[in-house]
């Protein structure tokens, strides 16, 4: 209900529709939450970062570059659903391995990621978390080559510092690697980031 008229037009960058494994131009509030799990109600009234990535390739913020948008993550979800095995990693590769091929040739993968509200919630420890994160960095990297990850830190929940703490190790460690500051993105809630919040985000993660 934020978003611009223009904002909910098809845009110009396209987004891998999770149905039907076909790129189609993003629209907001019709292809850009699809296949999200437990989130099915929501499809025509919530985004993430996506929005700010159409805004920035419409602003030619990428320059002369293609810009193609896979969203591979799972609201609600801990390390410990990320294993090898797991349903969360198979949906992952699906959708990268068909963008890849898709697109031919040898494209450049960044990952935008998010994770951690959902363990503290549950209470796991730091030492845990790490140990899992960097694992699944460690498969993703496996797989794809040593990508790009830009990841956030959080400042909307109490208890946090330490979970920040633990990122910037775990980005200093893994290297290719960073943490960016959200402090000044607004949110809806204790747990998520509003519409203007979203677009911050993507704006930082894409200055970067």
């Amino acid at each position: 209900s934020a978003a611009t008229s223009a904002e909910l037009l098809p845009r110009n960058v396209q987004i891998l529709n999770n149905q039907t494994l076909a790129f189609d131009s993003l629209r907001i509030g019709v292809n850009n939450l699809l296949g999200h799990s437990g989130y099915e109600c929501c499809t025509a009234t919530k985004h993430g970062w996506e929005l700010g990535v159409a805004n920035a390739f419409d602003s030619s913020t990428f320059n002369d570059r293609l810009v193609k948008i896979v969203k591979t993550g799972q609201g609600g979800s801990t390390m410990s659903q990320w294993g090898v095995g797991s349903a969360y990693w198979d949906t992952m590769q699906l959708r990268v391995d068909t963008a890849l091929s898709l697109l031919g040739g040898n494209p450049e993968v960044v990952l935008f990621y998010s994770q951690g509200i959902n363990d503290i919630l549950a209470s796991t420890s730091t030492a845990t978390w790490k140990s899992l994160t960097k694992a699944h960095i460690q498969k993703i990297r496996a797989k794809y080559g040593n990508i790009k990850i830009v990841m956030t830190d959080f400042h909307i929940i109490p208890t946090i510092e330490a979970y920040n703490t633990t990122m910037a190790e775990i980005a200093s460690e893994e290297g290719n690697m960073w943490v960016i500051n959200t402090s000044a993105a607004s949110y809806s809630d204790v747990y998520h980031w509003d519409y203007a919040g979203m677009k911050y985000i993507a704006s930082l993660m894409i200055n970067l």
